[in-house]
């Protein structure tokens, strides 16, 4: 009586490499009939990516490779065009006639790609700065403002290979790095100055790049700011006012050229119980250079006494402005005369004697006495 062997086996499966020219999967099986034929079907999870009719072999355990052809290399790589690699499940069916025999047999093993077969070609990219008041100041827009301009990367559009498609653009400098799914990436303001490393790539489907690297010069420069402040009455009670500040700004030299200055020191104020009633703005002349500003005036403005005010002043160059808000106290007497008056701590008396504040006689507190002690 005759004895059914079963299909084949596979033993093992080699890993490949689905870039090469012409990929080879390598096999050992063990064959038990050489006049039945294989069906290998190639697997990414559940589904089917590849089949493979009619193989065949001679009997016994043995290794046989397959190439691929053209069209299979494609459809594979196809199928593969999000992943540098994974893990294949190979399905090998044998058939007598059109008569399956037994069940299938499966293997695993890893499909990959290649950078040095997969990597992307890039042809290069431009760059500008995109902002009109850098622009205007550097006069030259390959020239960038640290944190200011807005870089502005165009990129050639690159060549995938193998099945693969471009999935975006980077453009780093330092620490900072900058993504777009088009050619045009708006990297916006760069963080460090000198002559600084910009490298641009591009990165397909599966993850490979290709990158040009350039340097760009980036002046550096920081926000115009106000380091020290100081305001006060004259003799605490007047209206004449004493305001002192003092600051820095970036100089920007180019071509031996100072590009920045101090643009505008501006005044505006209020009296504290008229929250929306501010001034309108005036301009004050200020002393600036060599990156530093100082104002000090010993008759800033007159502020009736009998009123708290608030003081708002900002300070601006070509690209920034800085500004801050002082509080500047009723002007109130410690003695104050007036005609037959005299107050203490009243600016306004209305008796011979008139104190706001609590008093001591004899040795002895008196709260809240207004008027003439005897």
């Amino acid at each position: 009586k005759a004895k059914t062997l079963g299909g084949t086996i596979i033993i093992s499966v080699t890993a490949f490499d689905a870039c090469a020219a012409s990929p080879v999967i390598t096999m050992n099986w063990t064959v038990y009939n050489a006049t039945y034929k294989h069906t290998l079907r190639v697997k990414r999870g559940t589904n089917t990516i590849l089949t493979i009719t009619g193989l065949t072999a001679s009997e016994g355990t043995i290794n046989t490779t397959v190439t691929l052809t053209a069209a299979q290399r494609k459809t594979l790589l196809q199928a593969m065009t999000d992943v540098k690699s994974f893990t294949a499940t190979f399905e090998l069916t044998s058939f007598d006639g059109t008569t399956q025999i037994g069940d299938a047999s499966t293997k695993n093993a890893t499909i990959r790609t290649t950078a040095s077969r997969c990597d992307p070609a890039f042809n290069g990219f431009s760059f500008l700065d995109n902002k009109k008041t850098t622009t205007d100041m550097t006069l030259d827009n390959s020239i960038m403002i640290q944190n200011q301009s807005d870089l502005l990367v165009t990129c050639v559009a690159g060549t995938p290979k193998n099945e693969a498609t471009i999935a975006k653009y980077s453009v780093t400098i330092g620490d900072k790095t900058v993504e777009s799914t088009t050619v045009t990436v708006r990297f916006g303001a760069v963080p460090i100055s000198g002559r600084v490393q910009m490298t641009v790539a591009t990165i397909d489907s599966r993850g490979y790049s290709a990158s040009r690297t350039q340097y760009v010069t980036v002046i550096p420069y920081e926000d115009v700011r106000l380091d020290y402040w100081y305001i006060r009455r004259i003799n605490e009670v007047e209206e004449i006012t004493n305001l002192i500040l003092e600051g820095k700004y970036s100089p920007v030299e180019i071509d031996e050229t100072e590009r920045n200055a101090v643009t505008a020191f501006e005044v505006r104020y209020r009296k504290s119980v008229e929250s929306n009633n501010w001034s309108g703005w005036e301009s004050v002349a200020m002393d600036a250079t060599a990156g530093n500003f100082v104002f000090n005036s010993f008759e800033f403005g007159s502020f009736d006494p009998d009123y708290a005010y608030e003081i708002h002043i900002t300070v601006s160059d070509l690209l920034t402005t800085s500004e801050i808000y002082l509080s500047l106290p009723k002007g109130t007497p410690l003695v104050a005369y007036r005609s037959k008056k005299v107050g203490i701590n009243n600016a306004h008396p209305e008796s011979a004697l008139d104190v706001i504040g609590d008093i001591r006689q004899n040795g002895e507190g008196v709260r809240g006495v207004v008027g003439i002690l005897d």
